[in-house]
């Protein structure tokens, strides 16, 4: 089973002092081409004009079912236009797993959306042990010199509550 996490090939390199993430071209392209049709959707439909629609961590922001987290930077605006597109009555999410869990059910032909997370870790190359700062991994042992720095991408897949049944909204109407 592949796990919501994807440890990228190559995973970075010094260069000039800067570091270069390299991600694998494919995964690349499909986040790449799901953008900027979302994008070019979005803008046929409102006449090429645009706004923010949004205040960050505003009442109708999107936010975990579950936890009751409101979604940040580019999750944001996916979950928002998919609100939109779908004219969800919520803009709450949550995953398969989530709604499970809760006693919730997914409508049949529901489809998921997904979301990004990402953040920059550091990784031993010989005792094969990821940490998330490179103070934790010094503090609990580690060589520097056998340190490197890795880019981690998870993703998720994630249900509106209008997707859902037995899942009440957190947020009143």
């Amino acid at each position: 089973m592949l796990d919501s996490y994807c440890l990228i090939d190559e995973i970075c390199e010094k260069f000039n002092n800067k570091l270069i993430i390299k991600t694998t071209e494919i995964m690349k392209q499909s986040i790449e081409a799901k953008v900027k049709a979302t994008l070019l959707e979005g803008l046929k439909k409102e006449g090429l004009q645009w706004f923010k629609p949004w205040k960050a961590g505003g009442e109708n922001s999107p936010i975990n079912n579950e936890s009751g987290r409101h979604y940040r930077g580019f999750n944001t605006w996916i979950l928002d236009c998919e609100m939109r597109e779908n004219n969800y009555e919520f803009n709450e999410w949550m995953t398969f797993k989530s709604c499970s869990k809760r006693g919730g059910k997914i409508i049949k032909g529901s489809k998921a959306t997904d979301v990004y997370f990402w953040n920059i870790g550091w990784y031993d190359v010989v005792t094969k042990k990821s940490y998330k700062t490179k103070t934790e991994a010094i503090q609990k042992g580690a060589d520097e010199s056998n340190l490197k720095q890795f880019f981690n991408l998870r993703f998720y897949k994630v249900f509106n509550i209008g997707q859902t049944e037995g899942i009440e909204p957190r947020r009143p109407i």
